[in-house]
């Protein structure tokens, strides 16, 4: 009995404090989206963070411009260092397959930022959606 009155106390300490603990962190990811030779216009780009131990969150969601560059931020509040994920969805190389593909790219923890006025950016280079990447799925929901 006594143990679990311990960690009831426990559990309700760690709900409380946790909201002081959290630390917000940002992230910017800047790139250029090509298929073969030519710029991918319109093509959605999103940031996400990938938790363990729940549903992931998305942080944020932009779409190519008529240059193929993206421009994305997104910022969450944890405990813990963030996991996030860049993801594209394209028809790049199969325009007569259903759905699109997605491709999922892990940005590196070191360009993560803890002070929105000095957000470090992660310069995603040009990245040609022809090739076909480790993992890659079918999306027709994103």
């Amino acid at each position: 009995m006594i143990f679990l009155f311990n960690a009831f106390i426990c559990i309700i300490l760690v709900s409380f404090s946790s909201p002081l603990m959290k630390k917000q962190q940002y992230v910017r990811v800047v790139g250029k989206l090509i298929c073969n030779d030519k710029p991918v216009v319109n093509e959605k780009v999103k940031l996400w963070n990938n938790n363990k131990f729940r549903r992931d969150d998305q942080l944020a969601e932009v779409k190519t411009n008529s240059s193929g560059y993206y421009e994305i931020q997104g910022a969450l509040g944890s405990i813990f260092t963030l996991d996030v994920r860049l993801k594209f969805y394209t028809n790049c190389g199969d325009d007569k397959k259903l759905c699109q593909r997605k491709i999922v790219l892990t940005v590196p923890e070191t360009h993560l930022s803890r002070c929105k006025s000095n957000i470090t950016t992660f310069d995603g280079g040009i990245i040609n959606l022809a090739f076909k990447f480790p993992g890659e799925t079918r999306d027709c929901i994103n």
